[in-house]
């Protein structure tokens, strides 16, 4: 699978990191393999790849690198950090599942916006940061309750 980046975010990074760690036997990866993972099997801008100032990697592994750092992946309980290795949680392994059977269905051209536009996948997204195991649809039944504005921002 190649992945094709028209711009590096944290966003945009979930989907493949979470495939390229769902790939691996045991379901977890050091962080240097997982960059070269995605630069191996990622098209990426060129303004991506500039070596930063004083070190000796560029911009986009930089970005691969906050998204460990800053927890983005354990934030969201898709994984988890343990003994420097990033393990998939129960949802990262769904959620790997399906982006591999999206593959497969796909002949292995499926895009990052085909991933973050599908709904199973925005629904298991979802399901993970808000640690429940049903269907979020069914959040959709509580939009006619009086919520904070604070609670609504996480549920709608």
């Amino acid at each position: 699978m190649i992945f094709n980046f028209d711009k590096v975010n944290d966003t945009k990074l979930i989907g493949p990191s979470i495939f390229f760690i769902y790939k691996e036997s045991d379901k977890i990866i050091s962080t240097s393999k997982l960059i070269k993972q995605l630069r191996n099997n990622s098209i990426i801008p060129n303004s991506e790849t500039i070596i930063l100032k004083k070190r000796k990697d560029d911009i986009f592994s930089q970005k691969v690198r906050n998204l460990i750092s800053h927890k983005i992946l354990e934030k969201n309980n898709l994984a988890f950090v343990e003994k420097n290795l990033i393990k998939l949680s129960s949802y990262g392994k769904k959620i790997g599942t399906h982006i591999d059977n999206l593959q497969k269905h796909n002949n292995n051209h499926t895009t990052i916006d085909q991933i973050q536009n599908n709904k199973k996948y925005q629904d298991l997204i979802l399901q993970a940061k808000l640690n429940i195991n049903f269907p979020s649809y069914l959040l959709d039944k509580i939009k006619n309750f009086e919520l904070s504005n604070r609670l609504k921002k996480v549920l709608l």
